[in-house]
């Protein structure tokens, strides 16, 4: 089944469309298939687009990551590749959903805000990008994630419901102004972390951990 996204292509003054699916069914999502990204009018191009759970064409992936400008995308199902590349002018950035065990994700410097969350089989995540500290680094309720190289540069950093170990960046380059910790599932990781960002974050939240 597919849908075609030139239904949309009339609307002159669209500046936010999002028909992403419930959050409870966004994940279970496989057999819809969003196209012709290409016709959206031209009006999104300074706002926010959100197709959160739609399989989206490899065309129009491509066309997303190239050719476009947004203030913010929110993109992610199971048919996602897990390298992606997005050198485009885009200030926030939300991906969820995928079914990648290891993620390689290129960001464009003008990136300021990432949220990569609910990606349950997620282990390893990879990240090129280079420019300023983001804003907000948002990697909770990846349940497996273990590994993120490198660990970039916010001020912001949440890293709640994740498996990741002890980083010395964290509360060094990396959750400079916030940290938020909940439920991490490795016990040493939540006592090591606070005696070690204790001295140097201005907020922490560590709340449910062992």
């Amino acid at each position: 089944t597919s849908i075609s996204a030139s239904i949309f292509s009339d609307m002159h003054d669209l500046v936010d469309l999002d028909i992403s699916f419930a959050a409870e069914s966004t994940c279970s999502l496989r057999s819809v298939v969003l196209q012709d990204l290409a016709s959206l009018p031209k009006s999104l191009a300074s706002g926010k687009l959100d197709v959160r759970g739609w399989s989206i064409s490899q065309s129009d992936l491509a066309w997303i990551s190239t050719d476009t400008h947004f203030d913010q995308l929110s993109i992610g199902s199971k048919s996602m590749p897990c390298n992606l590349d997005f050198q485009f002018v885009v200030t926030q950035l939300h991906l969820s959903c995928t079914t990648c065990s290891v993620l390689h994700l290129s960001l464009a410097s003008s990136v300021s805000l990432v949220e990569l969350v609910n990606n349950h089989q997620l282990q390893a995540l990879y990240i090129n990008r280079t420019g300023d500290a983001l804003r907000q680094f948002n990697i909770s309720s990846n349940p497996q994630l273990n590994l993120v190289d490198p660990m970039v540069a916010a001020e912001t950093l949440d890293i709640s419901n994740t498996a990741l170990s002890f980083e010395p960046l964290i509360c060094v380059t990396s959750g400079t102004n916030f940290l938020r910790a909940q439920d991490l599932l490795k016990p040493d990781t939540a006592t090591t972390l606070f005696s070690h960002c204790a001295p140097k974050t201005s907020l922490l939240d560590f709340s449910n951990n062992r």
